[in-house]
């Protein structure tokens, strides 16, 4: 009986302490501050020049496989700012902001960034409660902002959630007549229209901040959410869809991914470019990702019976992480 008892219970040992291990890095993560590149000051493009973005889609989990080519493409492109359409991280929990910024940092993304809130950003999950609103503001300095850059203004809203528009609406209408006149583009991270995947449009929750579009028309409207590429025109107004960053796929192989590329020249006239990269595994990612996941994982009754056997181990060594709700504010000293 021994025989068969001794491999399992230290078969359950040896998970039990990778699991506490875990967590216990885990909250390395949620202490990280946000890489430079999200609060870098943008310089604007010299007289003459056009001023050049790079647009990034949903990231989520490709942030295990996306961000060494996202590099490399900076680092070859050089453009003035780098965009992201929302759902930079996978939940909107304080670790998950971790790996991002470990990632980027890692990578050595110094191109000033700029991002609007999607709903992983805000939500644990699904849509019950932005508890990683609070985070997003700490670390973006707000869910709404206005970046006046050279020859642009870019004006990003806040879509993340299924709350009331009236707030956004009255927002947009008091930026534009303060910033009236100025050729723009809006970054939002749910579309304003309901892109079906043949391409047509239907209505849904968005379509009241719609309207303020087709009278005050943006140069394009960048956005995310649907894990898929899209460009079109509705109601005279150009969407751009960026947002396969993260796509369906096993967690070994997954299909490329897109960036989009914005030329703005001096007298206001945008041109946009599609490039497709493959991915690269970051395996320093992929180990932060993992350790998440196990700290994650303790919440769910099954896991915590595995985690259980090294809890008196990491007590000893004053490492014990305790398991927390989502809603739970994170420690940060």
């Amino acid at each position: 009986m021994l025989d068969v008892l001794a491999p399992i219970l230290v078969t359950w040992l040896v998970i039990s302490v990778m699991m506490q291990i875990g967590a216990w890095w885990t909250v390395r993560l949620a202490r990280r501050k946000a890489s430079p590149c999200f609060g870098a000051d943008v310089v604007p493009p010299a007289e003459g020049e056009p001023l050049c973005i790079t647009v990034l889609g949903d990231l989520q989990k490709g942030v295990t496989d996306v961000v060494r080519p996202l590099a490399a493409s900076l680092r070859e492109r050089k453009p003035h700012l780098l965009l992201s359409t929302g759902d930079l991280v996978s939940h909107g929990e304080a670790p998950y902001f971790g790996i991002v910024f470990d990632a980027f940092e890692h990578a050595g993304i110094e191109t000033p960034t700029r991002v609007t809130p999607g709903n992983h950003d805000l939500y644990p999950s699904r849509w019950k409660d932005a508890v990683g609103g609070p985070l997003f503001a700490k670390h973006f300095g707000g869910r709404r902002w206005v970046l006046d850059v050279g020859p642009l203004l870019i004006v990003s809203m806040d879509t993340g959630t299924r709350e009331s528009q009236e707030p956004e609406i009255e927002w947009l209408k008091e930026q534009r007549a303060t910033h009236g006149g100025r050729p723009w583009i809006a970054l939002t991270h749910r579309p304003l229209i309901d892109i079906r995947d043949d391409g047509t449009t239907h209505e849904h929750d968005l379509s009241d901040l719609r309207a303020v579009l087709t009278t005050d028309r943006p140069e394009l409207v960048l956005c995310g959410h649907l894990h898929d590429d899209h460009d079109l025109v509705h109601d005279g107004v150009k969407y751009v869809v960026s947002a396969g960053g993260d796509v369906s796929g096993t967690p070994l192989v997954r299909g490329a991914f897109s960036l989009v590329h914005i030329e703005v020249g001096q007298d206001g006239n945008v041109s946009v470019e599609r490039t497709v990269h493959n991915r690269k595994r970051s395996w320093r990612a992929l180990f932060n990702k993992l350790a998440v996941r196990f700290w994650k994982d303790r919440r769910k009754p099954m896991y915590a019976f595995l985690a259980a056997p090294a809890v008196p181990i990491m007590l000893l060594l004053g490492a014990y992480v305790p398991i927390r709700d989502p809603g739970t504010a994170f420690p940060t000293s």
